[in-house]
């Protein structure tokens, strides 16, 4: 599995998009990410030119990436955040406490048997995300 992004990554992943599908060069990409260390910006621009996120021209010394020019996002890096954008808004799976409610009363109340089973989902609905606890109406 693919290590995740880091926020520095993701910074300029998103700052590219916006300029998409126009590019940028490295100076004015570190002005718009406020990212101020210039090791972290190249560090962030190389993995993401090797994950294949973005496409430039890299200009490499002895050290490693010392400048890139033409910086622009690739498909798979748009792709990539309208992923995790898509994820991000998803409901995370939760476990949950079930507390079954016995419901028992003579047939003459049937009524009455729906208003408590309503008021149960009711309840479901308000409190379910922030306690945990899921009743369930047995009848």
């Amino acid at each position: 599995m693919p290590r995740a992004l880091s926020s520095d990554e993701k910074n300029v992943l998103a700052t590219l998009s916006e300029a998409f599908p126009g590019h940028l060069q490295l100076d004015e990409l570190a002005r718009r990410t406020s990212l101020q260390d210039d090791r972290k910006l190249l560090r962030a621009v190389d993995d993401l030119l090797a994950r294949g996120f973005l496409h430039c021209v890299p200009l490499r010394d002895n050290g490693g990436l010392a400048d890139a020019a033409n910086i622009t996002i690739t498909t798979s890096g748009l792709d990539f955040l309208k992923e995790s954008e898509r994820v991000g808004r998803q409901k995370k799976l939760r476990t949950a406490i079930v507390i079954n409610v016995l419901i028992a009363s003579p047939s003459d109340v049937s009524e009455e048997r729906d208003f408590v089973a309503d008021a149960i989902q009711a309840w479901n609905a308000a409190h379910f995300e922030t306690t945990g606890i899921m009743l369930n109406a047995v009848r």
